[in-house]
């Protein structure tokens, strides 16, 4: 267990140094919206993480906002 958390620390933080990790979109006011990283070449999830709401406002439309 202790290896498969650490596993996935070190893959996120390869990720997002390379910059291939962000919220996903979402369009739903409140929706719970998924922080995640994906492989550059083939565009699959890496890594997963439930961390943000979805938020609307004028000027940016819908998005995702950390929590």
């Amino acid at each position: 267990m202790r290896f498969t958390i650490l596993a996935a620390i070190a893959i996120w933080t390869s990720q997002a140094a390379a910059g291939n990790c962000g919220y996903d979109p979402c369009g739903v006011q409140g929706e719970a919206c998924k922080f995640v990283c994906r492989d550059p070449v083939t565009h699959a999830v890496v890594f997963s993480s439930p961390r943000g709401t979805c938020q609307f406002d004028a000027k940016r439309g819908f998005h995702c906002r950390g929590g």
